[in-house]
């Protein structure tokens, strides 16, 4: 019998979402009317970078953003990508017509490459310089915004959203990646509305890595000509007002189109070489979710880059899936007018899908005289072309063989006119048909009593993780995370059951990815130039390198991403691994976080540069399975039954109480539990934390449960651990839960696990040692 009483939802959930604002900050200049105007026109924003000197380089032109030259404001002090962000959130929410009073419950999914790089180079070369001393105060202002998940906190912070807030990194597939999942959030009832998108500028280190490995073109970028030579470097935001169908009528928003379905999956083959059958799983997936026939899909906007390798395994790719209706099928690219904007193009290029299916028009693909015979398309070149259009698919590829497919369709203000309305494709799913998803096996990597340890000029201890790296083709981290991945999967004896590695994916979060691969590149870059870029160091400095390099090890084909996170608060990516795995997008995933910590990211962290704390680098990783895909012998599992997520930007709510409180109900709201009337502990990892703050708030929210804190066992994960750790900390909470109720026995009470970071950002887990037999 449970201890605690559970309320069975009945009631289907709304899946019909629709696209109500767009907001977009390129090179072309800041708003939608802008961009449009400009891909029609063919325009060429391409020049030469301001920010850096390009005269050692041989490609040196790119689409840089014109926001560089604001004056005074909050802007102009800004990280140049969360400029971008924000000037294009504020337009996006402009657009779709919604007051502050709208905004409190509402998401955030933004996706990056590179959110925070421009000033994290600044913050480099402060610290080189003889003058760093002096230059503390302008170190202590760039060292909030030099984090991959920055972006996405400013934005949150300065719109009041209080709803889930996420940053998603897999390299040029993240912006649609992020559409793809926000739409999945407002179908699961997670929100109303949720904003989608990315943002993304140029960087040095990045700007060098892509001409270290010579894709970069130094005079035109020609999707699918025959003369194309290479592709060019942009930047940009574009961020999409998500919304519930239903929310969207009662207000009488205006709809750009309507959201049917997103595949992701995994070549699972190389960093930089592509393989088709990868992006036709992508698309396949992305038409199974909407209820229609590839046949009926009018327009393709492609990933487009224009180098002579991607839009040929790009075109073999759409040929497959479309057979015999190829030729039937329009296609263009933005890329040779916006530039490549990385973790924003997917974004971006959904945007443009959307205004194509609102307008009925599509725009030509600049550059483009002499298309390739062998790809039996209608390319749209030279002019743009009216064309009746109902069903749309935009197309994204990533370093690493991450590939996205979002499906778009024409959604009319009079639903009698809609056939999408009319034919109903999304199919309603009842909440108890999700299956139940179980923590399989995992494993952690940390350091042990002969670690190394570091100090930094100020004192603080580093712990390093003592491990070579053999295989040459990782760096250090990610040989951390691949040999880690490896362990817990056999751990989890997946073998056993008849495997579908197309259906079988990654999700990891860390806070600055590989900090040591990046420093090394800046600091040969600032000393050498950027012909002693290594190409193989390239793909390494990708934030969502580790996940990738880890599928191809493993031949893990399904779903890759990877979670910006901030340094105390972990469990996005397993959040979303647990989403994946309930709508059956996935059989199972691979979850965890890792950090490497060096002494250079330690002195710029506000908390930790003052020597006062020890950290610990770690690396842990669970493997999630949904249990009615793998009837196992065990008589036991530990089941993940509810996941909340709460964001509330610092100096915004009255204390921690709140964020904790709103992230525990909407755990306990998922796993459709009316009243928690007992737990059996709580676990948490108290990263930078006060104890008599979590203390103070733990107490209050459980008060609120009728339940006393001082009744019921701590246990804190951190203990495993001489002082704090970053990325690792959520999943290894998880992990000390699941060590424990297996080994406590029949007790089925639940067990609420945590995740909490002083900037506001609080995820909550709740799990139970489950009895075969009792459900």
């Amino acid at each position: 019998m449970f201890m605690y009483r559970e309320q069975k939802v009945s009631k289907s959930v709304s899946n019909r979402v629709v696209i109500t604002g767009i907001g977009a900050s390129t090179a072309l200049g800041s708003g939608i009317e802008q961009l449009w105007c400009g891909l029609r026109a063919g325009e060429q924003p391409f020049g030469e970078p301001t920010r850096f000197s390009a005269d050692r380089y041989r490609a040196r032109k790119g689409a840089f953003s014109r926001m560089d030259t604001v004056k005074g404001s909050y802007l102009r002090n800004a990280d140049p990508a969360v400029r971008l962000a924000l000037d294009a959130t504020s337009q996006a929410l402009k657009d779709a017509r919604l007051n502050k009073e709208q905004l409190s419950g509402v998401g955030l999914v933004l996706s990056t490459t590179s959110a925070g790089w421009v000033t994290g180079e600044q913050l480099y070369k402060i610290e080189g310089s003889r003058d760093s001393i002096n230059l503390s105060n302008k170190r202590l202002m760039l060292s909030s915004q030099a984090y991959y998940a920055g972006a996405a906190r400013a934005v949150a912070a300065r719109f009041g959203l209080h709803g889930i807030v996420v940053t998603m990194s897999a390299a040029c597939a993240s912006g649609t990646m992020s559409i793809g999942y926000a739409a999945e959030l407002i179908r699961d009832g997670v929100a109303e509305r949720i904003l989608a998108g990315g943002t993304d500028s140029i960087a040095e280190v990045p700007f060098a890595i892509f001409n270290s490995l010579r894709i970069v073109s130094n005079d035109l970028c020609r999707p699918f000509d025959v003369n194309r030579n290479g592709m060019m470097l942009g930047e940009g935001a574009g961020i999409l007002v998500l919304e519930s169908l239903d929310s969207a009528q009662k207000r009488n928003a205006t709809i750009y189109a309507e959201v049917l379905g997103c595949g992701v999956s995994c070549d699972a083959f190389h960093m930089t070489r592509a393989k088709s059958e990868g992006l036709v799983r992508a698309m396949t997936t992305a038409i199974s979710q909407s209820g229609i026939e590839r046949e009926q899909i009018e327009y393709v906007n492609c990933h487009g880059t224009g180098t002579v390798a991607n839009d040929l395994k790009e075109m073999e790719s759409l040929s497959i899936f479309f057979g015999k209706h190829a030729n039937c099928v329009a296609v263009n690219g933005v890329k040779s007018v916006t530039g490549h904007l990385q973790g924003t193009a997917g974004s971006l290029e959904a945007i443009v899908t959307a205004l194509s299916l609102y307008k009925q028009q599509l725009t030509p693909t600049a550059n483009l005289s002499e298309p390739e015979r062998a790809f039996p398309f209608r390319f749209i070149k030279d002019s743009s072309e009216d064309i009746p259009l109902t069903y749309a698919m935009s197309n994204s590829l990533g370093f690493g063989g991450v590939n996205a497919s979002l499906l778009l369709a024409t959604t009319l203000a009079d639903d009698t006119k809609s056939s999408v309305l009319e034919k109903g494709h999304s199919v309603s799913r009842d909440k108890t048909m999700y299956p139940s998803v179980v923590i399989k096996g995992w494993s952690t990597l940390i350091p042990d009593d002969s670690a190394t340890k570091r100090f930094t000029r100020h004192g603080t201890i580093i712990n390093l993780i003592n491990e070579e790296t053999p295989d040459p083709t990782y760096d250090r981290v990610a040989s951390l995370v691949v040999k880690t991945i490896g362990e817990a999967i056999k751990y989890a004896k997946l073998e056993l059951v008849g495997l579908d590695n197309d259906r079988f994916g990654v999700a990891l979060e860390s806070f600055y990815g590989s900090q040591s691969t990046g420093e090394r590149l800046l600091s040969t870059l600032l000393s050498h130039g950027p012909r002693a870029i290594n190409p193989n160091d390239a793909t390494k400095n990708t934030f969502n390198a580790p996940s990738t390099f880890a599928a191809i090890k493993h031949q893990l084909r399904g779903i890759n991403s990877t979670f910006a996170i901030g340094s105390h608060s972990g469990g996005d990516a397993i959040r979303y691994a647990f989403d994946q795995i309930r709508r059956g997008n996935a059989e199972g995933m691979v979850v965890g976080g890792y950090d490497e910590i060096s002494e250079f990211a330690v002195e710029q962290h506000p908390l930790y540069r003052n020597g006062e704390q020890e950290l610990s680098e770690a690396v842990s990783m669970l493997v999630l399975v949904a249990e009615k895909e793998y009837e196992l012998s065990e008589e036991s599992v530990i089941e993940i039954v509810g996941v909340g997520s709460c964001f509330e930007p610092v100096g915004s709510f009255n204390s921690f109480e709140t964020v904790l409180r709103k992230s525990l109900q909407s755990a306990c709201q998922q796993a459709g539990i009316h009243q928690l009337d007992v737990l059996r502990s709580i676990c948490t990892h108290p990263n930078g934390m006060s104890l008599s703050k979590q203390i103070e708030g733990e107490t209050a929210v459980l008060a609120q449960f009728g339940l006393e804190r001082s009744n019921i066992p701590i246990w804190d994960s951190s203990e495993r651990l001489r002082g704090h750790t970053w990325g690792a900390s959520a999943s290894l909470t998880l992990i000390e839960a699941s060590e424990r109720l297996r080994a406590g026995g029949s007790d089925e009470r639940l067990v609420w696990c945590y995740s909490a970071s002083n900037r506001g950002a609080v995820n909550s887990f709740l799990l139970r040692h489950s009895l075969r037999g009792v459900r």
